[in-house]
């Protein structure tokens, strides 16, 4: 209750999909996303499997519990397993299908992305996807979140991207900001 009462936090990301937990952000108006560990992607692309999941993991506290995205894995193409990476979009399809079955709408099946999976990410205006990911694994995807409604999810890790820069730069604070040369678009944070 602290978290919806004493904070503005209205969202919050898990990392797994802890009964306990789920319960604890029952009524508090907070919607979650939940997780789905990378060793449970094989098994998830199965239907009856992923019909089990969600019926242990999500029934018991919908809709008490406010779940908007269930992530299929997490950063599944930054661990280079190739079988992993293949499965992937099967998973999340088969755990789509099972919020259906179960008559469930309004959760939404995504996975998160690392930056890693761009070439190039500053500025952002040049932002680019890793060839070979763009058409092979990105566009079947894209495709599926068009079809579902869900949304596209990365990992940013902006510290990272900007520990280079001046703490003004982080903060929003006036600075000299950097150019794009490519575009002439200038980033002021």
């Amino acid at each position: 209750q602290f978290l919806a009462s004493q904070t503005t936090i209205d969202k919050v990301k898990l990392f797994d999909c802890d009964p306990q937990i789920l319960q604890a952000f029952a009524g508090t108006g907070i919607s979650l996303t939940v997780t789905i560990p990378n060793s449970d992607i094989i098994s998830l692309t199965q239907l009856s499997a992923a019909q089990s999941w969600v019926s242990n993991n999500i029934l018991p506290h919908y809709p008490q519990t406010i779940i908007r995205y269930i992530a299929v894995g997490n950063e599944v193409q930054y661990t280079g397993d190739k079988v992993l990476i293949a499965n992937l979009l099967r998973a999340m399809k088969s755990v789509h299908q099972a919020l259906q079955l179960a008559n469930i709408t309004d959760i939404k099946v995504t996975t998160p992305h690392s930056l890693g999976i761009l070439s190039l990410s500053n500025p952002p205006s040049s932002g680019r996807f890793r060839r070979g990911y763009d058409r092979v694994l990105f566009a079947p995807l894209l495709e599926f979140h068009r079809q579902t409604g869900s949304p596209f999810m990365v990992n940013p890790y902006p510290y990272f991207g900007f520990r280079a820069d001046t703490l003004d730069f982080a903060l929003f604070k006036q600075n000299d900001g950097v150019l794009d040369k490519g575009t002439g678009l200038k980033y002021f944070n």
